[in-house]
């Protein structure tokens, strides 16, 4: 997806990436060049990024997960680059943390790959087509189930694998 820097501030794009972004099974992980702050001023904890549920400090160096208790005390940034990105299943980190001394930048860059490794698990149900491109070659193109439970194409096999008796 090409978005020119007129596109980005006005949002009009906003609703077509969103269902691109989740139809594709993609998930967008954005580095922010603000800082990530607490809407607290007196916190001295240094956040190097968070996602839809969890805040990332130096303590999610020692456990998997980011600090959901944190999470309704930051101070969002207020761009549809960030939206997209926690929306999509992605995370959003702070650009400053990884020009900071060498210890924040190892810090940061274990907790930043450690997030988008574990973003990187494929979907439990998807369907994927193979599509021709203009020289007639082929493409995948695949995009998650509407429904796990329910999937069309083995609904309808199974209907005319076994038709239903005569009444």
């Amino acid at each position: 997806m090409v978005v020119t820097c007129d596109k980005v501030t006005d949002g009009s794009f906003y609703g077509d990436a969103i269902v691109m972004l989740k139809e594709g099974i993609i998930r967008l992980h954005y580095l922010n060049p603000a800082e990530l702050t607490l809407k607290n001023k007196k916190s001295v904890r240094k956040i190097y990024g968070y996602d839809k549920t969890s805040v990332f400090t130096a303590k999610s160096m020692k456990r998997r997960q980011g600090d959901t208790a944190l999470r309704g005390q930051l101070r969002v940034p207020k761009d549809y680059l960030s939206t997209l990105a926690t929306e999509s299943g992605g995370s959003v980190f702070s650009q400053t943390v990884l020009s900071k001394s060498f210890r924040e930048q190892k810090y940061a860059a274990s907790i930043l790959g450690r997030r988008v490794a574990a973003s990187g698990t494929p979907s439990s149900c998807q369907v994927c087509d193979c599509l021709p491109t203009r020289e007639g070659s082929g493409y995948f193109l695949c995009y998650q189930c509407l429904v796990k439970d329910f999937d069309l194409l083995k609904y309808t096999w199974n209907q005319y694998v076994r038709p239903d008796p005569p009444r």
